[in-house]
């Protein structure tokens, strides 16, 4: 029964559009990697069925989530050009980092207490003495395993300063966001920057702001950010291809609704609309178009993430016990740009943000170019530059009053400004 699963899921990997096949140009090397993943995937995803007792609802969750597994395997759709891919994944590892973890984080962090303890010795208002502390602490991480001085791993040859033989005494690379240890208050959230593949699933296309009176007009009313427009000439394959290369932006997402329309965003549907999606294209009579309102059929264009033209980025907290998750735009950002990312804390914890600073065009409702940090119970919706619009308290963190938050970064036709730069951490309750 298993082989047969097996390769019935296969086939229907196989059989699935272009955008979700392996790139053939792909190294030998990242093939090798990207089968691994593959297997490791078609795995998980016939214990899925299994476990589903023949639930027809959950059997097609569980090949949702097969094709997005896929999908972050080296050389298919989000990692397309192979190792390394745009996030940590463990099939594209380099060997030397796979075997040094636990030392390298050993030698970074003695590294760091000693950078602290040299710029305390500098005292106050001398930033030549802290500049030349931060420069030691550059040349002595060379010291590290895979670095300059020791660039094949423990043991390190007579070059580097870092002792191999040392017991490991530092705290474990990762700290599970399950379960953190009770003496720690702040740990490392999990960011989110891509949702479930779809293939033509029915959902609602219709998203009201936070803190709005009413449905919001112009670029902040659907779910799919970007309206294209109508044409009696619509198709599945047209509106896929107008979002994949829009002039404008390169979205995730297409999403056709009422045999005509056409929509385009990166952020995923949630409200699903069995059966409502039988409006027939207009362009193609044989194929389906959304519904007779705001249902949509969705599809995926086979644009990464990172087409957001946002900036998803880490960097270490100041005593390198754990990493603050930032999120920043170009300067200036772009045009109808559409940011989306989920980010979440372990239980116990709630998410905290901070912002550095924030240029966002404004005008007096935010229905034009906005920032939104949304949670189950908070809402925030921000624009402009100064405290009297509506920009948010910056140097500040300030609590998001729940363990997950979703982000969005949504710009119109003719806003543009400098952009934001925007911090997250997970703090104990």
């Amino acid at each position: 029964m298993t082989k047969i699963t097996s390769s019935v899921l296969f086939a229907a990997v196989a059989a699935a559009p272009d955008f979700w096949a392996m790139n053939p140009n792909c190294s030998d090397g990242d093939k090798l990697s990207a089968q691994d993943c593959e297997n490791d995937c078609q795995d998980i995803n016939i214990n899925c069925i299994v476990g589903c007792g023949g639930n027809s609802g959950c059997i097609s969750e569980c090949t949702r989530d097969f094709t997005y597994c896929l999908d972050r395997c080296p050389c298919y759709q989000n990692c397309y050009n192979g190792c390394p891919c745009s996030y940590e994944t463990d099939y594209c590892r380099d060997p030397c980092h796979a075997a040094n973890e636990d030392h390298y984080k050993q030698c970074r962090d003695q590294q760091r207490v000693e950078l602290l303890l040299c710029q305390e010795d500098c005292g106050l208002f001398n930033p030549a003495c802290e500049h030349t502390c931060v420069e030691n602490y550059e040349e002595n991480l060379t010291n590290c395993p895979c670095s300059e001085k020791c660039s094949n791993g423990c043991p390190c040859p007579s070059s580097s300063s870092y002792d191999c033989t040392v017991p490991i005494t530092s705290a474990p690379s990762t700290i599970s966001t399950a379960t953190p240890p009770p003496n720690v208050d702040t740990v490392t959230g999990q960011l989110t920057i891509s949702g479930p593949q779809l293939n033509g699933e029915c959902y609602l296309n219709k998203w009201t702001p936070p803190n709005a009176s009413s449905k919001a007009t112009g670029y902040q009313n659907s779910i799919a950010h970007y309206y294209y427009g109508s044409t009696p000439s619509m198709t599945q394959k047209y509106c896929i291809d107008w979002c994949k290369t829009a002039t404008l932006g390169e979205y995730a997402y297409a999403a056709v609704q009422e045999g005509t329309k056409c929509y385009c965003g990166n952020m995923p549907p949630k409200e699903e609309k069995y059966a409502e999606c039988r409006v027939p294209c207009a362009g193609a009579l044989g194929e389906y178009c959304g519904g007779t309102s705001d249902q949509a059929s969705w599809f995926m264009t086979g644009n990464g993430p990172e087409k957001q033209r946002c900036i998803y980025d880490t960097e270490p907290s100041f005593d390198g016990a754990y990493d603050i998750t930032t999120i920043s735009t170009k300067n200036p950002y772009g045009n109808l740009q559409h940011c989306w990312a989920e980010f979440k804390c372990p239980v116990g914890f709630e998410v905290k943000y901070y912002f550095d600073y924030f240029f966002v065009y404004y005008n007096s409702s935010c229905s034009n170019d906005a920032v939104y940090l949304i949670s189950e119970n908070q809402s925030n919706r921000w624009c402009g530059t100064t405290s009297s619009q509506h920009r948010p308290n910056l140097y500040e963190w300030k609590s998001a009053a729940d363990a997950n938050v979703e982000f969005q970064f949504r710009t119109s036709s003719s806003g543009t400004d400098q952009g934001f730069k925007m911090r997250l951490r997970c703090d104990r309750k």
